[in-house]
Parts: structure tokens; sequence; C-alpha cells
């Protein structure tokens, strides 16, 4: 009785691995064709059903991304697409896209210049950490980043913005107060501090 029992646990066991086996076949047969589209030192992978780019190889450097490809509507940049990238040094996004999910572009050390064509929403730390960041053009908006680095608490680094639109400026001086405030407005160029606009907390 006792070896009967083991050879149908063995039986069950054989039938059990073969099904097992089985499954990842069936899956990556279900999964969505990504289409390539090339960039600069490599290519992102668009999910046509998603809209949505969902993969890019690691060695990109630049990025120009149309509003269609292959005729489907690019609505949306998946989330932590370039997420750490020590290789991107600039992107330009076609008008249309509705969503630049969270941290896409995070942690990106080497970006230096973003042109978005419009985009509806921008989500949770999409940008954050990208040091290098000084120019971000949205539509016909302008917008040049400035950081003062010269303090000792790496956390604490404050940030300017200058707006520009048409021929209007703002100038704005977000979470900067007190004697950092001073210190970081005396290490900018006159003309830097030009603006029609000033918004100072």
């Amino acid at each position: 009785m006792r070896k009967r029992f083991l050879s149908l646990l063995l039986a069950a066991a054989m039938v059990l691995g073969l099904t097992a086996a089985g499954c990842p076949a069936a899956l990556a047969a279900d999964a969505p064709e990504l289409i390539a589209y090339p960039a600069e030192g490599g290519n992102v992978y668009f999910n046509a059903e998603t809209q949505t780019v969902v993969k890019a190889d690691p060695a990109i450097t630049a990025l120009d991304l149309p509003a269609k490809i292959d005729g489907v509507a690019v609505k949306k940049i998946g989330s932590g697409l370039f997420y750490d990238s020590t290789t991107l040094r600039s992107v330009k996004l076609a008008a249309g896209l509705e969503l630049i999910d969270e941290r896409a572009f995070s942690e990106c050390t080497a970006l230096e210049e973003v042109t978005l064509g419009g985009v509806t929403t921008v989500g949770e730390c999409a940008f954050l950490g990208c040091t290098k960041l000084k120019t971000l053009t949205l539509g016909g908006a302008e917008l040049k980043l400035h950081r003062y680095t010269k303090v000792n608490n790496t956390n604490a680094k404050s940030l300017l913005t200058k707006v520009t639109f048409g021929s209007a400026t703002a100038l704005l001086c977000a979470d900067i107060t007190g004697r950092a405030q001073k210190g970081f407005l005396t290490q900018l160029a006159p003309e830097e501090l030009k603006a029609d606009v000033i918004k100072i907390p």
C-alpha cells in the first residue's frame, strides 16, 4: 500500500512538473509585442496596446520621441523608464503626451535638457535627482534652473527657477529664506535676477 501511495505521489509530481514547465511558454505567447524605436545610443520600446513607452536600453544618450510610433499615439512614459541613467543627456517629447509616470527620469545624473511639447500629468519624483538639469522647456515656456549647493548639508540644496514665456519672465525663489536666500542670490549675476515678476518667500 505504501509503495502504491509513493507511486501515486511520484506520478502526481511528474504531472505537476510538466504542467508548470508549460506555463511560462503559454504566458510568453500572451505577452504584448513591443515596438523598438531608435534613439541615440540604443532603442526605447513601445507597447502599442497601452500606448506606453515601457523599456529603454541603458546606453541611450538622447531621446527624440515623436507623437506617434507606427501610427499609434504615444500617451505615456512608463514608471522608472530611465531611472538611475548615467548616460541620458537630452530628452525631447512631442505634444500629445498625457503622462510622464513616477520616477521616469529620476536620478538621471547626466540629463541637462528636457523639452516637452505638452504633457497633462507629471508623476511623483519624475525628475528627482537630475542634478545637471539646466533647461526645461514646456510648450512655449522655458524654465531655467539654478542650484545653490555651497552648503554642508547636501539635503539643504535650494532651487531658483526662472520662467520665460514669450517676452515675460518670472523669477521663483522657492524654499529659500533668511541667510540662505541672501547667500544664494549673491552668487548670481545681476542679469540673472532681472524679471517682470519676482516671487520670494
